[in-house]
């Protein structure tokens, strides 16, 4: 009676794992039949800052003590993919702002390049220019306060 009973309980527990695994096996069909009902794999949303304190951009004109660029604003698109609009942007110099050009230096011996900022006058800036702007403030709002240009190479 015991053997009977352990037999019945496996050959039970066989027959309940042998059915959900021909329902796996169904449904996976199905879904490769089908593909439109298939589950898309989910992406994940891509975010910006709540706020960006820095753009880049090229110059457009030179005045002054500011200087109007074409700025770079960046946006998410439907996709989520990471897109620009191109804005154009007023950015006041101040006494206070630091202003560097970025050049590269072909280290000797080596042939590897590195970073170097060399700090230049407002007057060094040309329309054209490609910049980088950092301000203390959300640079997508208004008038920009630059508290660093750094004017990067060209080509």
């Amino acid at each position: 009676m015991k053997n009977t009973l352990t037999i019945l309980i496996l050959v039970l527990v066989v027959g309940a794992v042998a059915l959900a695994f021909v329902g796996l096996q169904q449904s996976e069909r199905e879904r490769a039949q089908n593909p439109q009902t298939a589950t898309p794999p989910q992406t994940q949303k891509a975010e910006l800052p709540k706020t960006l304190y820095n753009l880049g951009g090229t110059v457009q004109s030179v005045g002054t003590n500011s200087f109007v660029m074409e700025a770079k604003i960046p946006e998410i698109a439907e996709d989520y993919s990471l897109t620009h609009r191109l804005e154009l942007k007023t950015v006041t110099i101040t006494p206070q702002t630091k202003i560097t050009r970025l050049s590269f230096i072909v280290e000797a011996g080596t042939n590897q390049k590195r970073p170097q900022e060399t700090e230049v006058p407002f007057s060094a800036l040309r329309r054209l220019d490609s910049v980088e702007v950092i301000s203390n403030r959300d640079v997508r709002e208004g008038e920009i306060s630059a508290i660093q240009l750094r004017i990067l190479p060209s080509g």
